[in-house]
């Protein structure tokens, strides 16, 4: 708000009343604003300034400055407030308000009778210039320290230039001890081409006149031989005004080891070229939260040309050339060995089209990647595939004379505790009942209660002993209802299971003996470790497999943890591998377990 639009506001009417416009302006304003007349009295303060000054405006309004104004705020403020009620013209400062602890700048807008002060707080504008000023006094104590005490040679060159504006040579303006050391003398009034003529020869005198018209940073590396001083010497120039900044380092040492490691290399193409084996170095390609993403040839030899069916490697990306690599595992494994630092090798039939070639492959990590060969193992597995077989049959049939005699012997024990113990016990019981009346007949019918409940239930747990060594129900009524029967009698009032099971073909007695001890053995797991309210045993046929799962939404484990050799599901697993079938587990922490068991209908070694 202008202060003219104010001063040409409705004046106070004949009543006495203020004018309602400027009241309603200035409250509405976000700065402090005060009115002030040229008698030195206050007209108006809005809410703003009543706050910077610690006092309410009906203790401001019609008093003089030097009665109204607060004691503690500043002999600077007070002034400042005098001179803007007396001076023609504007009065403008900056000043600090103890209370609240702030910075204000004060402008003035002067009228006819009465004078607009506007104040801003300016603190964060106040405390942005003190920290730039010292942020600047920092960085140019560090730019000269940086100069001075670099271990590089720094020149600031500025440029001569002829009559008509081309530059013909370059001034030393600055320079620092270094390269002071490196030119043997005090460099500084010193010019490039009068002292040293070879910066034309080597083509670096246009080099910076180049930086120095265009702005393009230079870089340049060279050998240079002069009285005293042979090596590889590396010049780098940035744009300064009508000049540059020049810093110069001796590169020799890292020159002669770039030599070295070329050397180095090339022994080592050598080598690898000798032998038959692939052999390729790979890099690993990061991420920018350095996450492997790929792996990039680095080194290869001939027999790697052969394998890849390519010339050149060197460059490439694994993935991008081979992606196969992802989906048969090599690019995991690949990973595993260099996050873990250490060598892994393994066989595999190579990736598609040419899945009839086997291969040992063996990776080690070499720095920020690792080095692979490709040993071709074909003619070995098919010299030794038969032999396997046999391996695999006497295999089968080892385990299934083992079960065989397991199932033997709990029949023989089953049966020595239905026909023995059984009997002997339901006899005892028999002879406890035939007991002559004892004296007190509480007293004998009490022990004689006692005596039926302990035998009964000693049969109980006899049948039940003898249920267990010998699955009668599998035999009498197949394996579907054999597994319906485990969940019915493995369920507790703490945990259900439900049996979903589907119409099965004819299975041989050995096949269907193994799938119920399996799903004996899931459905006790589910009960006693689960910590589930349910879990649920299927069994169905899919694909040509006979599957049986074991279903449970407990507390789970993590599966890529080693596992106690002796546990319950080490033993299916087993059980599955002499059947030549397959095991598959998942389950995480908090989200429950899933076990599933594929077996052929007619198992084959």
């Amino acid at each position: 708000m202008s202060a003219d639009h104010l001063f040409n506001a409705p004046r106070p009417t004949d009543t006495g009343e203020p004018a309602l416009l400027p009241q309603q302006v200035l409250q509405a304003l976000p700065w402090a604003v005060l009115v002030l007349q040229r008698s030195g009295k206050f007209s108006l303060v809005n809410a703003q300034a009543e706050h910077l000054l610690g006092c309410a405006a009906g203790a401001l309004v019609g008093r003089p400055l030097a009665e109204a104004l607060p004691d503690d705020l500043p002999a600077e403020v007070q002034e400042a407030l005098h001179e803007a009620a007396r001076a023609p013209g504007p009065v403008t400062g900056e000043f600090w308000l103890p209370r609240p602890e702030c910075w204000i700048e004060m402008t003035t807008q002067p009228g006819p009778t009465e004078v607009l002060v506007y104040w801003q707080d300016i603190t964060r504008q106040v405390n942005q210039r003190r920290q730039l000023g010292t942020e600047l006094h920092s960085s140019q104590s560090l730019l000269e320290a940086t100069f001075h005490r670099s271990p590089l040679a720094m020149h600031l060159l500025r440029s001569v230039r002829d009559a008509e504006g081309q530059i013909t040579d370059f001034e030393v303006v600055m320079a620092n001890a270094a390269a002071d050391a490196l030119a043997g003398q005090a460099i500084t009034g010193r010019r490039m081409l009068v002292d040293w003529p070879f910066a034309r020869e080597i083509g670096l005198f246009d080099a910076v006149v180049n930086t120095t018209e265009t702005g393009a940073a230079l870089d340049l590396e060279h050998f240079f031989r002069a009285p005293g001083i042979e090596g590889w010497y590396r010049w780098t120039a940035v744009q300064l005004g009508d000049g540059v900044v020049m810093a110069i380092e001796n590169i020799t040492a890292r020159k002669q080891t770039e030599h070295a490691v070329q050397q180095t290399k090339d022994l080592l193409q050598a080598m690898f070229n000798a032998t038959l084996d692939s052999f390729e170095v790979l890099q690993c390609v990061r991420d920018e939260a350095g996450h492997i993403v790929d792996f990039e040839w680095v080194l290869t030899n001939d027999a790697a040309h052969r394998l890849l069916e390519r010339r050149d490697l060197v460059g490439l990306r694994l993935l991008q050339e081979e992606p196969t690599m992802r989906s048969s595992g090599v690019y995991a494994r690949f990973c595993e060995v260099v996050q873990q630092q250490q060598p892994r090798d393994f066989e595999l039939s190579y990736p598609e089209p040419r899945t009839e070639t086997w291969y040992h492959v063996a990776a080690a990590p070499f720095g920020d990647g690792l080095v692979v060969s490709w040993h071709d193992i074909t003619a070995r597995r098919n010299a030794t595939a038969e032999l396997m077989r046999l391996q695999l049959v006497q295999q089968q049939q080892l385990a299934n004379a083992v079960l065989h005699a397991q199932e033997v012997e709990r029949r023989r024990i089953a049966e020595s505790l239905q026909n023995g113990l059984g009997q002997l016990l339901y006899a005892a019981q028999l002879q406890f009942g035939q007991l002559p009346a004892l004296t007190d007949p509480t007293a004998l019918a009490s022990s004689h209660g006692k005596a039926l409940q302990l035998l009964q239930t000693a049969i109980a747990q006899t049948r039940t002993i003898s249920h267990e060594l010998i699955p009668t129900i599998l035999e009498d009524f197949g394996l579907v209802a054999a597994v319906r029967e485990i969940c019915q009698a493995t369920s507790t009032p703490q945990c259900r299971l439900t049996c979903v099971a589907d119409a099965l073909p004819q299975l041989p007695p050995a096949l269907a003996l193994a799938l119920y001890r399996m799903a004996q053995e899931l459905a006790t797991n589910i009960v006693k470790h689960a910590q589930s309210s349910t879990g649920t045993l299927s069994l169905f046929q899919r694909q040509g497999w006979l599957v049986l799962q074991a279903y449970d939404k407990g507390q789970g484990f993590d599966s890529s943890q080693p596992r106690n050799a002796g546990s319950g599901l080490k033993i299916i697993q087993n059980r599955v591998q002499l059947l030549n079938g397959q095991f598959r587990l998942r389950s995480s922490a908090g989200r429950g377990t899933l076990v599933s068991v594929l077996l052929p209908p007619a198992p084959q070694p």
